[in-house]
């Protein structure tokens, strides 16, 4: 079997195999990327206290789907549907506990004995390893 690795442009890379023929983007690239476009996001919607963006998840929150963006000082939740916004902002300093809740969920508790439950993740322990980093 004969596999060969040529690249066609400086940022993609091309893989040729006998079975397959596909070009795929370099990771540190689309991950770079993706990154700055995150805290862009959380910068305009939330502002620089939160700090910058380190991940973002499709969540729902009181039965209203969103984003569930993880910052370095904050976790945060956006919704705009048909033009009803939904904001909020967890600073990690009045955070008790993250733990994971049921099967797909994520249960946040405050100091002030107040629970927030995030539902219906892809990938809940992912999620749940990038909030308690």
């Amino acid at each position: 079997m004969d596999r060969s690795l040529h690249a066609t442009q400086p940022d993609m890379i091309a893989v040729s195999t006998p079975t397959t023929d596909r070009t795929m983007a370099r990771p540190s690239t689309e991950s770079a990327t993706k990154t700055t476009e995150r805290s862009a996001v959380v910068l305009a919607l939330f502002g620089p206290s939160v700090g910058p963006c380190v991940g973002d998840f499709s969540t729902t929150y009181n039965r209203v789907n969103g984003r569930l963006y993880a910052a370095t000082r904050a976790i945060l939740f956006y919704s705009n549907l048909f033009g009803f916004e939904r904001r909020l902002c967890l600073h990690f300093s009045d955070i008790e506990s993250i733990e994971s809740y049921r099967s797909t969920s994520i249960r946040i508790a405050m100091v002030d004995c107040e629970d927030h439950i995030f539902r219906k993740f892809t990938n809940r322990d992912n999620v749940l390893r990038i909030l308690k980093e």
